[in-house]
């Protein structure tokens, strides 16, 4: 049973996991979202906060590996624009997905480029006669691939 919840699992029990209170220092470490910041200027700076601080407030994710600040003029903050968040939000947490359709499109495209670079270092590997330890190196990018596919799939 280990740390895995059932679906007939008590609320009590629930509560009882370590991520609950990101207590595992890695959820602990990465609680702001990734630790790449996309800054005001398309540079990219290091921003982690090590004690789980708060930096992923008012950011959103880009490419899966990076986040940017939200600027306070890009929110519509029409009832309009408030009742679609609400919707979205309502539909995000019955589906089960944490990304919006944007950030779903950006990493489609990532995996399929990832794609397309392995599949043409596997042919290159292949074509050269490199030694098999050589080729090795096409099965961590052929996995990078699938992730990126997959989170855009599933939108996690």
């Amino acid at each position: 049973h280990g740390g895995m919840v059932c679906l007939s699992a008590s609320t009590d029990e629930a509560e009882q996991l370590p991520s609950k209170d990101f207590s595992d220092s890695l959820a602990k470490a990465l609680k702001g979202g990734p630790p790449l910041r996309i800054d005001e200027f398309g540079g990219v700076s290091f921003d982690f906060a090590p004690a789980g601080g708060t930096t992923g407030i008012g950011s959103r994710v880009k490419w899966g590996l990076f986040k940017e600040q939200v600027g306070v003029a890009e929110v519509d903050r029409s009832p309009e624009a408030e009742r679609a968040r609400t919707q979205l939000r309502q539909a995000a947490a019955r589906d089960l997905v944490n990304i919006d359709d944007e950030e779903r499109n950006r990493r489609g495209v990532a995996g399929a480029a990832f794609a397309v670079v392995t599949a043409l270092l596997a042919a290159f590997l292949i074509w050269s006669q490199a030694a098999w330890y050589s080729r090795l190196a096409v099965f961590p990018l052929m996995a990078l691939s699938y992730g990126f596919l997959l989170s855009a799939q599933e939108g996690l």
